[in-house]
């Protein structure tokens, strides 16, 4: 038994290294893709987009890909390992457990699947609220000496912390 186990810390190890290289790999390749669209755009194209929208896109989308193609295969590759083995364990077994099993995958996929009806919508707000904070910062930092010529330091802030206020408490469900 501790010899199953440390074979699969070992796999596990192995597995995280080399999908966390591949993902990191994917990253860099896309955000320089990216940097040499956005820098062959003419300024009219340039204009269609926010340069805030564009911060969000080569960095917090590109990191949250990442995740993602890190999560993901991680699962392709021990998730069906993991379940191919435990259905020949249960399969020997009896049927009972084998019922178990597949009601509670049926339950499983059900589950995820409102999860992802109820979590994309949100997340597509929460890019857009992003995009805004960014924007809020950066014309804040851009334009310092006027902010500060015009004496509007508490409006300034006001509208970082409306923005921040708005994201923060769509994130947190409130």
């Amino acid at each position: 038994m501790l010899l199953c186990a440390f074979g699969s810390l070992i796999a596990a190890i192995i597995v995280g290294f080399f999908t966390s290289y591949i993902a990191s790999s994917f990253s860099k390749n896309t955000r320089k893709k990216i940097f040499s669209k956005v820098e062959a755009l003419g300024m009219a194209e340039v204009k269609k987009f926010s340069v805030s929208s564009l911060i969000t896109r080569t960095t917090n989308d590109i990191t949250q890909i990442e995740m993602l193609v890190s999560m993901g295969l991680q699962l392709l590759i021990k998730a069906p390992i993991t379940a191919i083995w435990a259905i020949t364990k249960i399969l020997n077994k009896s049927w009972q457990w084998s019922a178990a099993t597949g009601v509670a995958v049926v339950i499983l996929l059900i589950t995820v699947s409102l999860i992802i009806a109820i979590v994309l919508p949100r997340f597509k707000k929460v890019q857009k609220l992003i995009d805004k904070l960014n924007n809020v910062t950066r014309e804040n930092l851009t334009g310092i000496r006027v902010v500060r010529a015009f004496n509007a330091e508490e409006y300034q802030t006001n509208k970082f912390e409306d923005t921040n206020k708005d994201l923060t408490n769509l994130q947190t469900f409130n």
